[in-house]
C-alpha cells in the first residue's frame, strides 16, 4: 500500500475495485476487498430508520447509508474500529477469549453474543489487561465502518470510490 498511488484488486480474474490505497482501505467496494486489504470483522445487523440494529438489542444511530430501505446488512469493522464501552453503556455483547499484549497496543480476541469471533485492537493500558472470560460491551467508530448488502457484494456506505468502468 505504501508504494502505490493506484491499486487494482481482482478476484478470480475479475476486477473488483480500482482506487488509491486510502480509498480501497477506507471504502472497500465489497466484502472481498474489505478482507483482501487488511483484516475486517463481519457482523450481521439490520439497517432501518437511520440505525444499525443488532440481534442482541443494541441499536447504533448510523446515517451514512443515505436513503437505503430497511434491509439485512453486513457491517465490516476493522479491529481498530471497535471501542470497549464504558460501564453501563449499551453495546454489542462479547466475551474476551484471549489477548496479546504488544506494547503500544493489545489485541483482544472475543466471542460475540451470536458466537461470531472478532478481533479488537486497543491502545494498551499497562495497569489493566482485560482477563479472559470477561464480559464486555463493544461500540463502533461510526465514521470508520462499512455497511454491505447481506450478500457482501455491494457497499452501501456513502463515499465509495471505484474507478472500474
Amino acid at each position: 500500500l505504501t508504494m502505490s498511488d493506484k491499486i487494482v484488486v481482482m478476484n478470480a480474474g475479475e476486477i473488483q475495485q480500482i482506487g488509491t490505497p486510502t480509498e480501497i482501505y477506507r471504502y472497500p467496494v465489497n466484502e472481498f476487498v474489505a478482507n483482501f486489504i487488511g483484516r475486517s470483522n463481519t457482523l450481521k445487523a439490520r439497517y432501518a430508520q437511520g440505525a444499525l440494529h443488532f440481534d442482541n438489542g443494541y441499536a447504533m444511530p448510523y446515517d451514512n447509508c443515505g436513503s437505503v430501505p430497511a434491509e439485512d446488512v453486513l457491517v465490516a469493522v476493522r479491529p481498530e474500529e471497535f471501542v470497549l464501552a464504558a460501564d453501563g453503556q449499551q453495546g454489542i455483547d462479547a466475551t474476551v477469549t484471549s489477548s496479546v499484549f504488544l506494547g503500544l497496543n493489545t489485541t483482544y480476541f472475543v466471542e460475540l453474543y451470536d458466537g461470531t469471533n472478532a478481533e479488537i485492537v486497543e491502545e494498551s493500558s499497562i495497569s489493566s489487561i482485560i482477563p479472559n472470560g470477561t464480559k464486555v460491551k463493544l461500540t463502533l467508530k461510526q465514521d470508520k465502518i462499512n455497511v454491505f448488502t447481506a450478500d457482501g457484494k455491494t457497499n452501501l456506505t456513502k463515499g465509495v470510490v471505484n474507478d472500474v468502468r
